[in-house]
């Protein structure tokens, strides 16, 4: 939650060298000394969104929302132009807050572009009943920029496309990642998002998303044909999956 309650600091706190670029839009802060740029909208009773991108990381946060348990909440998303989504939050509490965080918050922050209500309910087969509805500004240029600053796009046909949700706790984790923890973690060197089709239970047309430096997503295209194990095929059948991952430079004590 410290990382959440962060975003909202900042949100609040940095000064902003542009702010307001037209009425009704989100209100958009940036330090370019620290390469964040922050778009948020921000409610009376204490609710707010907040889209962040600093040096290339992206990240989509709901605050003030009830506090859901477990590890992934599953809301789906309406908006008035006819658009549904369901999407997968990340719960974080403590600190007196709640906060759900994007599990793929370039695609969930393109969602939110446009105005009018933002309505979230959780699925039939929640443990716990939860709905809200957010008014978002009728403008979305500063939601643009955030996007942009992360090198994101701002149309992606494949938001169009129903996301994977795997039974299998197991489902989603890269193959090849080794076993051998570092002792000390170390200087981040690369970071992927890729998405991938699934057909036939198979992860297939893999593509990167985003990618720093390039060729850092090379080792996750191999995803491509990997076959999925004890999943519902009529599920899954033409969604699509996303996987991050972050490749780090560790350091080892000792001989």
């Amino acid at each position: 939650m410290r990382v959440m309650i962060s975003m909202l600091a900042a949100t609040l706190a940095i000064q902003p060298t542009t702010a307001f670029a037209q009425d009704d839009d989100w209100e958009f802060q940036q330090d370019a000394a620290r390469k964040l740029s922050v778009a948020a909208v921000r409610y009376d009773d204490g609710k707010a969104i907040i889209a962040r991108c600093q040096d290339g990381d992206l990240k989509l946060v709901v605050v003030g929302l009830p506090e859901m348990a477990g590890s992934v909440v599953y809301l789906e998303g309406r908006r008035p132009d006819g658009r549904r989504d369901v999407q997968a939050w990340n719960p974080q509490s403590g600190g007196g807050a709640a906060a759900l965080s994007s599990g793929v918050p370039a695609r969930d922050i393109r969602f939110l572009r446009g105005g009018g209500s933002w309505a979230l309910n959780t699925l039939p087969d929640a443990p716990r009943t939860m709905r809200a509805s957010l008014d978002l500004p009728a403008q979305s240029s500063n939601l643009d920029r955030v996007l942009t600053a992360c090198q994101r796009g701002l149309q992606d046909d494949r938001d169009a496309l129903p996301r994977a949700r795997f039974a299998a706790a197991e489902a989603t984790p890269l193959t090849g990642a080794k076993s051998q923890p570092p002792v000390r973690r170390g200087q981040v060197v690369g970071i992927a998002d890729i998405s991938c089709i699934i057909r036939d239970l198979r992860f297939t047309d893999c593509r990167a998303d985003y990618e720093r430096p390039e060729g850092a997503a090379a080792d996750s295209l191999r995803q491509n044909s990997r076959r999925l194990e004890g999943e519902d095929r009529n599920a899954l059948e033409g969604t699509v999956v996303y996987l991050s991952t972050v490749t780090e430079r560790t350091v080892r004590v000792g001989p």
